[in-house]
């Protein structure tokens, strides 16, 4: 069962008032958004919408504009008025992202890669020379194990399926041990049955460990089936902030009309 309980928990990730530019063009525009810990929350809209720019912006992976506005995550700041934090490699280490392109090392095999969840709380002497903790590399075969890709650990990423590459993120997401995942389009170039493998894993992580996840999505039907609550953005703008039930067809019409 889900930790997730609305209203009793504190926010995992608070944005307040944030927009984004990229060469003088308006990307996102006053976003200010809560996400209480343990939630699993969609963010959906049409290509183009601002999607992956704030997911990137909520790991300090971009900056927001000048003087915008702020975002916290698990009660650190990651942005101030434009500014990264000086402390975010110590708070990246609770966040764990996952790519649409999987970003595995392709040469390296599965179970290295999933090591690699480990690097941010791993002296770079140890890392350099390959001298890794036992219990990391236990967590590393346990991750794989979990998304039943145990038999794959010594085949190099390289050579997987686009599936087992994304489920293999997701195991370095496990090793990582992060308090909050951002999952941006997960499952966009994956088939039938790895979107359904990979929705599961990303699901039983929310549930048994209590994981925020916040994800986008082009596929309606699987935020609707799999999250808490559905968040829409439209030119850059949040149009849309509710549940999963009264996202309905209407709703979806109006979020999604040229």
């Amino acid at each position: 069962m889900s930790l997730y309980r609305r209203g009793m928990d504190s926010d995992a990730i608070r944005i307040s008032d944030c927009s984004k530019s990229f060469g003088g063009h308006r990307i996102l525009t006053q976003i200010s958004l809560r996400i209480e810990s343990g939630e699993r929350v969609a963010i959906v809209g049409p290509s183009g919408s601002g999607k992956s720019t704030l997911l990137r912006l909520i790991a300090g992976l971009e900056c927001v504009d000048r003087n915008s506005g702020d975002i916290v995550v698990l009660g650190h700041p990651i942005q101030t008025r434009g500014r990264i934090s000086k402390k975010i490699r110590e708070v990246r280490t609770r966040i764990g992202v996952i790519f649409q392109q999987y970003n595995l090392v392709g040469p390296l095999s599965l179970l290295t890669n999933a090591l690699l969840g480990a690097a941010g709380r791993t002296p770079v002497w140890r890392m350099v020379t390959g001298r890794i903790m036992p219990s990391d590399l236990q967590a590393a075969r346990d991750a794989l194990s979990i998304v039943g890709l145990s038999d794959h650990a010594l085949q190099r990423a390289s050579t997987l399926s686009g599936g087992q590459q994304q489920r293999g993120a997701i195991a370095r997401v496990l090793v990582q041990g992060a308090h909050v995942v951002l999952a941006d389009e997960p499952v966009a170039a994956l088939d039938v049955e790895s979107c359904g493998r990979v929705m599961r894993h990303l699901v039983e992580l929310n549930e048994s460990r209590g994981v925020t996840l916040l994800i986008t999505l082009h596929q309606l039907d699987l935020a609707r089936r799999h999250c808490h609550r559905i968040v829409a953005l439209k030119s850059g703008k949040i149009v849309f902030d509710g549940t999963p039930e009264s996202f309905d067809d209407a709703v979806a019409q109006q979020v999604f009309a040229c």
